[in-house]
């Protein structure tokens, strides 16, 4: 392997070489890699996910480009210097330009998705989860932020929480996920104060007692608004499978679950009645905390 690199990077193969296995081959190779990594969704962390992403990144366009094209020009050079082979040397630059230009077209992403990216690599997003612990009450106010799936969990290590109270508007979908597990996990009880919008739904319905007050808003959307995938709806329609399934593994009615997702895409958060959440399944007790 060394050897090879080696003799790439003095220009030991043929131009058609180069071409051919150093950027045809490759390229299409890592840009494949990287169709098949996107759909497979190897990593749910997002924040992990782009740092993963990013570490790719270098190793296509600040490792695997410039030897690309030192062993290009090294090859070039010796081709006009011994040959005096100006035309294919020109060709072969011709050839290699516009393979790179297929691997930045397909893998290298957009400037405003280059920021976004960098900023939840680095953990970072709009939303703000307040957490505090009274007694064995851990309270979640706010939208649920990046990391804050961890910091609950220390809590209900550190505090031994029995009970999870509620009152949060939006967020990060995987960290709505994992406090669900969470919930499940410790058979927590759940109590809605004021509001619970999706995604703050999963983690109500992962409840052992599942408690709202009587002024609270329980809202629901489907992900083509809340979370819409820039590939396709088929993106958005994996992510929805996996938690109507939680859903029903939840006790929450079939038909009730693909009414959430799916019955009201185009519309704003749909708030159902509270007594028609406790007919489906989703909720115990409706209960007045003035």
């Amino acid at each position: 392997m060394l050897d090879t690199l080696r003799q790439h990077l003095r220009g030991d193969h043929s131009i058609v070489t180069i071409v051919v296995v150093t950027f045809l081959f490759f390229n299409l190779t890592l840009i494949t890699i990287d169709s098949v990594a996107s759909i497979v969704g190897l990593v749910d962390n997002p924040v992990l996910r782009k740092q993963i992403y990013f570490v790719w990144l270098i190793f296509q366009f600040a490792i695997i480009l410039p030897i690309q094209w030192i062993s290009l020009a090294q090859s070039c050079r010796f081709q006009i210097a011994a040959f005096k082979n100006y035309g294919g040397s020109i060709l072969t630059i011709v050839f290699s330009i516009v393979f790179t230009l297929l691997l930045f077209q397909y893998n290298f992403p957009g400037e405003s998705e280059l920021a976004s990216y960098w900023k939840i690599a680095r953990g970072v997003d709009n939303y703000h989860t307040d957490i505090s612990v009274e007694n064995d009450v851990l309270m979640l106010s706010g939208s649920l932020e990046l990391g804050s799936a961890k910091k609950v969990a220390l809590a209900i290590k550190a505090n031994k929480v029995q009970k999870l109270e509620l009152d949060l508007s939006e967020g990060q979908l995987y960290e709505a996920r994992e406090i669900a597990r969470l919930v499940r996990e410790q058979k927590l009880d759940v109590l809605v104060t004021r509001s619970c919008l999706a995604p703050c739904t999963l983690i109500l319905a992962s409840g052992r007692q599942r408690v709202v007050s009587e002024d609270a808003k329980i809202g629901f959307q489907s992900y083509k608004i809340l979370y819409p995938d820039p590939r396709s709806r088929w993106f958005e329609e994996q992510e929805e499978k996996r938690d109507m399934n939680w859903l029903k593994q939840n006790d929450v009615s079939e038909s009730f679950v693909f009414q959430t997702f799916y019955s009201r895409t185009n519309q704003n958060y749909w708030y159902p009645e509270l007594p028609r959440l406790i007919e489906v399944g989703y909720i115990d007790q409706i209960i007045n905390l003035k």
